[in-house]
């Protein structure tokens, strides 16, 4: 197996987390001839990473690759066995898609349209909110050793973009008045399976904004 993605991309990060917290071997590389070429839009026609490659078959969409990781080696588990706590992780993925990255990362993206920047941040605002409400009612955080869940390893990304990231495009801090974000953010910093992802995306931030000079 392989995973095509980048380092930087927070869906393709959830997907490295899931396979580290798995235990498996399975490495991140480039799309073959980059995301737009003709090689990977026959694998993925949509030209987006990640896409986790099985034998002959490709497997598209984090949430679903990381599903898919989930049934194929259950050991250990990254969703509970009650059906009402593996629909609350699912929840956390659900909401992190839809009404936190979109906005997150546009926001990212503006250059110099304050008005579409401070719709793209209160957007950010409300998903985080739901956000904020939906962590809470859940477990408390992982142990600084323990096993991540499948919301952790979409949640964690997501919170190394908001902390280290998101603060050069806006002032605002993201967690404050968000306890329960904020204590998620507090057992990720240090988390050994969270490091090196963090490390490599923090890298590849790096490398990126280098080439723009």
């Amino acid at each position: 197996m392989k995973l095509y993605g980048a380092a930087l991309s927070p869906y393709s990060a959830r997907v490295m987390l899931a396979i580290r917290a798995k235990g498996l071997d399975i490495p991140l590389t480039d799309p073959p001839g980059g995301q737009k070429s003709a090689a990977f839009l026959a694998i993925n026609p949509l030209g987006k990473t990640p896409v986790l490659e099985v034998g002959g078959a490709h497997i598209i969409e984090s949430a679903v690759i990381c599903e898919f990781l989930e049934d194929a080696f259950p050991t250990p588990p990254l969703l509970p066995g009650e059906p009402l706590a593996r629909a609350a992780q699912r929840t956390v993925t659900r909401l992190l898609d839809l009404y936190v990255l979109p906005p997150l990362l546009s926001l990212m993206a503006q250059t110099g349209d304050a008005a579409a920047a401070a719709a793209r941040l209160s957007d950010l605002t409300r998903g985080l909110d739901a956000l904020e409400t939906v962590v809470g009612r859940g477990p408390p955080p992982p142990a600084a050793d323990g096993v991540l869940g499948l919301a952790d390893c979409a949640l964690a990304p997501t919170l190394i973009f908001l902390e280290r990231f998101l603060p050069r495009y806006t002032p605002q801090d993201m967690l404050e008045g968000r306890p329960a974000l904020a204590a998620r953010w507090a057992a990720y910093a240090d988390h050994p399976l969270v490091t090196p992802v963090a490390l490599a995306m923090e890298t590849a931030l790096e490398a990126f904004r280098q080439r723009r000079g």
